[in-house]
């Protein structure tokens, strides 16, 4: 019995050592991953302002939604959803909203085309 009881033992100290070894390669890999996170929230915050996918009083935050996974996602598909000012304007119509012109289904080419480009190609490829 003493000899299966130092065996169990044995048996018992191996398997806490393998434990003990995973726990710190978990905690080193986590303190890794808390520093990457220190060091890229703020450029993170930085781009999503000067791109204006949030306002400057947003930053802090933004900064401190990133640092926990569910707001980071809800952060996320919010700014998914979000369009700036300048998205926004692609596909008005042709000559800004106070005209009210719009260019006709096809594509054609119009001899009434204002823009600095339509008259570039009248004088160049028409000789108008």
């Amino acid at each position: 019995m003493n000899i299966e009881a130092a065996q169990r033992m044995l048996s018992l100290v191996r398997v806490t050592n393998e434990l003990m070894s995973r726990l710190q390669t978990k905690q080193a890999r986590e303190q890794e991953v808390q520093a990457q996170l220190q060091q890229r929230i703020p450029q993170v915050v930085e781009a999503l302002a000067d791109n204006e996918r949030i306002l400057p009083q947003e930053k802090e935050a933004a900064a401190k939604a990133l640092t926990d996974p569910l707001e980071a996602l809800r952060l996320l598909e919010n700014l998914a959803k979000h369009r700036t000012e300048k998205e926004a304007s692609l596909g008005e119509p042709y000559g800004g909203a106070t005209t009210g012109k719009s260019r006709p289904l096809g594509g054609a080419v119009l001899d009434w085309d204002e823009t600095e480009a339509g008259r570039r190609f009248r004088e160049t490829f028409l000789g108008v």
